[in-house]
């Protein structure tokens, strides 16, 4: 798998732990997360959004969206597009070779090494995980996984495949690496092989190669907008159910409110976005001497930001 694209920082709630985020797919679902968040309104400092793992599909397997539709439409009109010179001058050549460009794509794209490199982490975690851009950015997803996600902490580290831990219905280690791996470089050389054949049948070509131009075409733009579109936080394998949010127009106030409604769970935020000294009555506030600063509070900021005890029972972490 590529690397990460896109800066995020995870933490777990309970042990306090942080890191930088390596994995593809978790880099995605924060990116993806934020842009269906936008804008958020300029008056607001920090969203934290609580979420728990959802019965919605299965961790590890993403859901089917628009744009994975578009691929498979995309697909057909490109077959569509090559029956043309088939059809008016009998040239079957670029259909032949359209076929064959497809089906190689899709084999390569399918092979298990690429979910198990994506997904490289283990199941049915009951951590609560804090996925943020880090200190300056607006936005941190909080993940009660209740026995039923992804270990994001495991995914963050996006581990070699050369060294990763075994699955559940792994193949035997030969010759030192795990047999997935050695089956898929057995696969992807001979895939190289079959490409580099397409690649001189395409060269070949001499009549009607402008349907081909047109082909080729068509799957670059398909794969450009798929690429850069905002995906559905499912298609990432983690399925997540939103639960609420806490907006506020100070950081502190954000942190605060959430720490309010899920105890002992708001510590590594707090240190991540405010690594320096706190004022005295933060302090005060953070030791468990809280009303006089909710009182100054009240007074000079909008009640609308004041929240109330979680009211939404989610099951203990470990």
């Amino acid at each position: 798998m590529p690397p990460a694209d896109y800066s995020a920082k995870l933490f777990n709630a309970d042990s306090g732990f942080g890191r930088d985020n390596r994995s593809w797919a978790l880099g995605r679902l924060l990116r993806d997360f934020e842009l269906e968040q936008q804008p958020l309104p300029a008056n607001v400092a920090l969203c934290i959004t609580v979420f728990k793992a959802s019965d919605s599909g299965t961790a590890g397997v993403p859901d089917l969206d628009r744009w994975w539709w578009g691929g498979v439409a995309t697909i057909v009109l490109q077959l569509c597009v090559s029956a043309i010179p088939f059809g008016l001058y009998g040239d079957w050549s670029i259909f032949l070779v359209t076929v064959a460009g497809t089906i190689l794509a899709l084999v390569t794209g399918a092979l298990p090494q690429w979910r198990r490199e994506k997904w490289a982490c283990r199941r049915e975690s009951k951590k609560v995980f804090l996925l943020t851009g880090g200190n300056g950015t607006r936005n941190v997803m909080v993940i009660f996984s209740n026995g039923k996600g992804l270990d994001l902490e495991d995914l963050a580290g996006a581990e070699s495949p050369m060294v990763s831990r075994p699955g559940r219905h792994d193949l035997p280690r030969v010759f030192g690496l795990p047999g997935a791996l050695l089956i898929t470089q057995v696969a992807c050389l001979f895939l190289l092989v079959l490409w580099i054949i397409f690649l001189i049948t395409v060269t070949s070509i001499k009549q009607h190669a402008w349907y081909l131009l047109l082909v080729g075409g068509l799957g670059m733009l398909q794969n450009a907008f798929a690429a850069g579109a905002h995906r559905p936080i499912g298609t990432s394998g983690v399925h997540l159910e939103k639960v609420r949010e806490f907006r506020g127009k100070k950081v502190m106030h954000a942190l605060m409110d959430f720490e309010v409604a899920y105890p002992k769970k708001c510590q590594p935020l707090l240190r991540e976005f405010f690594p320096g000294n706190l004022r005295q009555a933060e302090e005060k506030w953070w030791a468990g001497d809280r009303t006089d600063y909710d009182e100054e509070r009240r007074k000079k900021y909008s009640e609308k930001y004041v929240q109330q005890p979680n009211l939404v029972k989610l099951s203990k972490s470990k």
